[in-house]
């Protein structure tokens, strides 16, 4: 589990937070990003510590073989060569190891060297394992370093803190890209709230779930403390001002280590990060629509009072129609990949794209025409035509809509008939619902049916899965079909049968194949007409008093038994 503290300037208290918040969890991980000025380890003082050099590609000129031709000093977009006195000039310190100047140097006149930009350390403070990253003077950049620091993975259940570098330039993206929470840093001024806006818009950008820890904080209006209130963003500490909490930091000493008063405060932010990040997420699926999947999400949604839930079948969302949400989503357009077009004033009809396109999305009627639905975006034709008459448009391919109301999100979508792209919406619904500023300890996902890409969507990242199954022919090849497919992301998976009595012997046999599979089988639902009463006024079925919403309450039960059974497999 990795946690990113960053801060949109230096000198908040980021690598304070950071620092404790590792000490606090005892057996952890703590990475410095921060590669220009790293100040981790002057508090760990870590023992035991070994370093290895960061080496990155940069040219040298064989100057037998160089005419002078200047391509290379014509391509190069960070100045880093030049033609002087009828000799090419490498600027190694400006050098961004792109390797464009080899290809283009007609004269194979450059070929590449190594050059050193800089070392990572490991070395170990107590229970924490500490990784230094340090950048020498003047190079150009620190992301290899920072991709050698991340490229390192501790066991997954082992918290891992990510000090960051400041602002939120292309290092601080390397950093946090891969963080499963950030955490934003600021202090109460001016400057401060104008730097915490810049980082959250970085962290909106990557689709992080994330939370505010205040630092300095007076007596006085703060306007970092105004920024998220008017944003909705979570606070999840304020660190007050205090003179000796500064000494410590000053000295390099960990508040956590020195005084009871800052144990807790580092302890209870800890336990408020760790609950955001362990939301745990169940998925409800079915190999084929109609089992009734979206019927059980719906009541045990309304069995949890679950904080947040999301429907991710976007080619037919239903889960809204019985959630009783009484106000409009925030919505916003949804674009997936880019679609094809022609322009006919520069088609010379040459047929190379038509020839090239296999999803047969090129057609000829006097002029070359385009097929919008069914071009997938890949842009081979844009590729082959000579004459650039092809050009790759953004285009709307639904709509993603999010209800809140800072106590309960619900996240779904609708793809735009004839898209292609429903995996990718799937995978904004779920981004968008773990974006949402909400305290919730367990999010219900309804899946899409089948076994395509928005079910492998749906499936990434969720703890549990329970299948919903029905008791025919059809609906037993549907179930081992989606059974095999969440195998192969190894998550917890258990069954349930919908409508079991409709088809006793069936149901038998579902239940053998579980026992033989070694999958738990929790539960029946008889078929109940009462269910369908509910569902058309807009109810859940444990709305009402029926044999099906008593059935599936035990259903409930044992699923969320085995969803937060830490020792079950």
């Amino acid at each position: 589990m990795k946690i990113a503290v960053l801060s949109g300037k230096g000198g908040t208290g980021k690598t304070l937070v950071s620092v404790n918040l590792a000490v606090a969890a005892k057996t952890s991980t703590y990475i410095d990003c921060d590669v220009e000025e790293p100040n981790g380890h002057l508090f760990f003082k870590p023992e035991g510590v070994r370093e290895e050099e960061i080496s990155v590609e940069i040219p040298k000129v064989n100057t037998d073989l160089c005419n002078g031709c200047r391509k290379c000093v014509d391509f190069c977009k960070f100045n880093a060569l030049a033609y002087i006195k009828n000799k090419l000039i490498v600027f190694d310190d400006v050098c961004h190891s792109c390797g464009g100047c080899i290809l283009v140097c007609p004269e194979k006149a450059l070929a590449e060297k190594e050059k050193v930009i800089g070392k990572v350390q490991k070395g170990v403070s107590g229970e924490v394992t500490v990784w230094t990253g340090i950048l020498n003077t003047g190079e150009a950049t620190g992301i290899p370093i920072i991709k050698k620091l991340l490229a390192n993975n501790p066991p997954a259940e082992q918290l891992t803190f990510i000090d960051c570098p400041p602002g939120s330039a292309c290092i601080v993206m390397e950093s946090i890209k891969d963080a499963d929470y950030c955490i934003l840093v600021a202090e109460p001024t001016l400057f401060g709230v104008h730097n915490l806006g810049m980082v959250y818009e970085l962290v909106k950008l990557f689709n992080k779930p994330f939370g505010v820890v205040l630092n300095k904080c007076l007596d006085e209006e703060n306007p970092a403390e105004k920024f998220c209130l008017d944003k909705n963003i979570k606070i999840l500490r304020k660190i007050p001002f205090d003179t000796n909490l500064g000494t410590l930091n000053s000295n390099a000493e960990i508040a956590v280590n020195k005084d009871e008063k800052y144990r807790e405060l580092f302890f209870s932010l800890l336990n408020t990060v760790t609950k955001e990040v362990q939301m745990k997420q169940l998925l409800i699926l079915s190999g084929k629509g109609g089992t009734g999947k979206t019927t059980i999400a719906s009541a045990f949604i309304k069995l949890a009072n679950a904080g947040a839930y999301a429907d991710c079948d976007v080619d037919a969302p239903n889960l809204h129609l019985i959630t009783g949400w009484n106000f409009e989503p925030e919505k916003t357009d949804y674009y997936g990949l880019p679609k094809a077009e022609i322009n006919p004033e520069l088609c010379t009809q040459c047929d190379q794209c038509r020839q090239n396109c296999r999803f047969d999305a090129i057609s000829i009627d006097e002029k070359y025409k385009m097929d919008p639905f069914a071009c997938e975006g890949c842009g081979v034709c844009e590729y082959v035509c000579s004459v650039e008459a092809i050009t790759m448009k953004p285009a709307v391919a639904g709509k993603l809509m999010l209800y809140s109301d800072g106590e309960k999100v619900f996240s779904t979508a609708q793809l735009k008939m004839g898209s292609g792209t429903s995996g990718m919406l799937v995978t904004e619904v779920k981004k968008q619902m773990r974006s949402a500023e909400v305290d919730a300890e367990l999010a219900i996902i309804d899946g899409s049916p089948g076994i395509g890409c928005p079910v492998i969507a749906s499936l990434s990242g969720v703890d549990m899965v329970l299948i919903v199954a029905e008791p025919s022919i059809s609906g037993i090849s549907d179930m081992e079909r989606i059974i095999t497919t969440a195998a192969k992301f190894g998550t917890k998976t258990a069954v349930c049968i919908n409508k079991y009595d409709t088809n006793i012997e069936n149901t038998e046999k579902i239940e053998e194949f579980c026992k033989k599979q070694g999958l738990p089988f929790i539960g029946k639902i008889p078929f109940d007409s009462n269910a369908v009463k509910a569902i058309n006024n807009g109810q859940t079925i444990v709305d009402i008093d029926c044999t099906s919403g008593t059935a599936v309450k035990e259903v409930y039960c044992k699923t969320m038994e085995l969803l937060f059974d830490k020792g079950s497999g």
